[in-house]
């Protein structure tokens, strides 16, 4: 068990310099208000700063146009929580891409995983079996490495953290002059989106706050023509 930030940071630091060993394209940006996702995505940036290779490409699903990669250029997929059909068209999008560049080796960074069958399974790890070149995926979470390990024989399976461990906040802080205000407060976090659980354990709770992330609570209607407005310039 690693005890705080730096080490998560100097472990993925470690691993990644042994997978990505030449110039890279990153995908599945989260071109959409979700803070945990944005917080990856950073914290992947910070990480991936530090080895010799340069991005030749990157983009969201919306906004991906299949570049001209060289044959040893490395496919990058984000992490998160999108590796299934709960999210269906983030899994589309890696379709997608396989079929595009058969031969480039592949790397999933940490994600969760869902499907609704096992037969969604066994045809998902049969479009991974078409891929020629070498594919690692990586897992956040014991029960998804363990479904993938189980079910994705031509693929190779890590257990990893999940990326955001390794966010220096306090870098950021500092960077933006942030002042920070301790309240004693305690925020219980309740996603309202299709990965809500409505288990009603905030019912026990007393003195909390419940809410979703602000950004995804009070999304009016400006924040979602702003988000159109950003994947229509990205086309």
């Amino acid at each position: 068990m690693y005890q705080n930030q730096q080490e998560y940071f100097n472990l993925f630091k470690t691993t990644l310099a042994k997978l990505i060993t030449n110039d890279y394209i990153l995908l599945d940006l989260p071109y959409f208000t979700n803070v945990g996702d944005i917080l990856i995505w950073q914290s992947t940036l910070d990480i991936l700063e530090t080895l010799p290779y340069k991005c030749l490409y990157s983009c969201s699903k919306e906004s991906y146009i299949k570049p001209s990669l060289p044959a040893d250029a490395i496919i990058i997929f984000m992490g998160g929580g999108n590796f299934g059909d709960l999210w269906k068209s983030h899994q589309v999008f890696r379709h997608r891409v396989l079929t595009d560049f058969p031969n480039n080796r592949i790397l999933q960074l940490p994600q969760s995983v869902w499907f609704k069958s096992k037969e969604d399974i066994k045809q998902d790890a049969a479009i991974f079996s078409k891929h020629i070149g070498d594919i690692t995926i990586c897992l956040r979470e014991q029960q998804s490495y363990d479904l993938i390990k189980s079910n994705y024989k031509s693929v190779n399976v890590l257990l990893l953290p999940d990326l955001v461990l390794s966010f220096d906040v306090n870098k950021y802080i500092k960077k933006y002059n942030i002042h920070i205000q301790e309240k004693k407060e305690t925020v219980f976090i309740k996603r309202q989106d299709i990965e809500k659980k409505d288990n009603n354990s905030s019912l026990y709770m007393t003195n909390v706050e419940i809410a979703d992330w602000p950004c995804m609570q009070k999304k009016t209607v400006p924040t979602r023509v702003i988000e159109i407005i950003i994947r229509i310039i990205h086309l």
